[in-house]
Parts: C-alpha cells; structure tokens; sequence
C-alpha cells in the first residue's frame, strides 16, 4: 500500500491574516491511525515571549539570547469524508488551540513522518497492516491577523450599505376637500417601501402651505398645526388651525 500524504491543511502555506480564533486542519489521501496523530506526532508553535539563553552562551562574556518557541496547547478531533467519490473515507484532523493565537504571529505547524521516525521514534500512521507511515514530514508556516472569531466585534467592519432615496419614487397625493369644520387640509406622502417609524418624527416634515392651498399669494396665519401619521408605507399629514373667516 502506498505512503499516507497529506493532500490539503488550512490555513494554508503562507497565509496571512488568519483569524485568532482558527483551527489547524490537515486532509489525508486514505484512512489514517488517529491514535498516531498526538502531540508526539504534531505541533504548533510560535515565537516564544520570553528569552532564551542556550548552554554555550551562557560561557560567552556577551552571551546572546535568542527568542524561544511557544508550543501551543490545545485539542483534537477527527473526521471522515462523506461525499461519495475517491475521497470517501480519508481522514481529515483537526487542531484547536486551546486559546486564539496571538495577532500577527508567524506560526509553525509540524505533522511528523517517516524521514524524522529514527529521531523522534514516534511517526503518523495509517490503517492498514501492517500500517504504513506517513511518507514525509510536513511544515509549513501561517502568519496571524487581528481579528478574532471566537470574540465578535461590537459593530462590523463592514458599514452597512445605505441607498439614498430617490425623490421620484415617493408620491405625495394631496386630498382637496376640506376634513373639517375650518379649512383643514391632509396629504399623504407615499414611499416605495414600509417606513421605519423610530427614523421619522413630525419635526422632520417641513410644509409649505402655499402650495398646498394653491394660492402662492395666501397670507398664512400662526397658530397652524400639523399632525403627523405613520402607516405602512404611507406619511399622513393634517393640517389644522385654519380659522373660519
């Protein structure tokens, strides 16, 4: 039977802006030993946060620390392929840190095979019998953004799009009958679609009211109300006050 490979990883070699609160996931060419696949046979690294002094330094007269690296701790799960086709049955395995990963790190993934067996004595395997080990080492590297998944942001990123409103779609229908006892006059204002009623308040709508009693030359007395309704789609106005002459 031939060497296990692996055929795909997310993220993959040399990505950027990985969100923190990513998984490692690694896709086989066939069944895999799953007991094979452990810290001993896997690891995530990044760049350690604290200095580190090796032996031969520290009998130096200006010893030179170098910057560790921080295994990240974490936990797997395992899945099989679903969808019918030669791909049926291939693992697929899955890292999660055990906290979101530090923004804007290069982070190392190492999956260990047989080239490292004799160094290491441990090796990812396969299923069959006897089973045959993973044919190479694989690593590969992916380097972090800012955002985190696991903590939405308060607000998106992305403003919502707004559209303005063309001023042809709305309709204004005049009623030209007197609705009271004095001069009162209503229109309606029609838009195109519902109106959000928390968006409108009555000092919002200006009125002239020349033009809605159709004479440019009309002395407009004080005292005039407006009275403002919200249906649906449609802005009711009502005009009162107009004193009987």
């Amino acid at each position: 039977m031939a060497a296990p490979t692996i055929v795909q990883v997310y993220p993959n070699p040399g990505d950027v802006d990985v969100v923190l609160g990513t998984s490692i996931n690694i896709y086989f060419d066939q069944p895999m030993d799953i007991t094979t696949i452990t810290p001993a046979t896997f690891s995530l690294t990044g760049p350690g946060q604290s200095q580190v002094v090796s032996p031969d330094e520290l009998n130096s007269r200006f010893p030179r620390p170098v910057a560790g690296r921080e295994y990240i701790q974490g936990t797997f799960s395992f899945s099989s392929i679903a969808i019918p086709g030669p791909a049926e049955g291939n693992t697929v395995a899955s890292f999660s840190p055990a906290r979101p990963l530090r923004p804007n790190v290069i982070y190392t993934v190492l999956v260990i095979g047989s080239d490292l067996t004799s160094a290491t004595g441990v090796v990812v395997q396969n299923l069959a019998s006897p089973p045959v080990p993973l044919g190479s080492t694989n690593q590969w590297t992916f380097t972090t953004g800012a955002l985190n998944v696991s903590v939405p942001p308060v607000t998106s990123p992305i403003a919502p799009l707004v559209l303005p409103l063309d001023p042809g779609n709305v309709k204004i229908q005049q009623k030209l009958w007197a609705v009271g006892n004095d001069l009162s006059q209503e229109l309606d204002i029609i838009f195109p679609a519902p109106i959000d009623t928390s968006t409108v308040t009555p000092e919002q709508i200006l009125l002239s009211l020349e033009p809605i009693l159709n004479d440019p030359s009309v002395i407009v007395p004080g005292g005039l109300t407006a009275a403002v309704t919200i249906t649906g789609n449609t802005i009711a106005v009502l005009v009162t006050g107009w004193p009987m002459s």
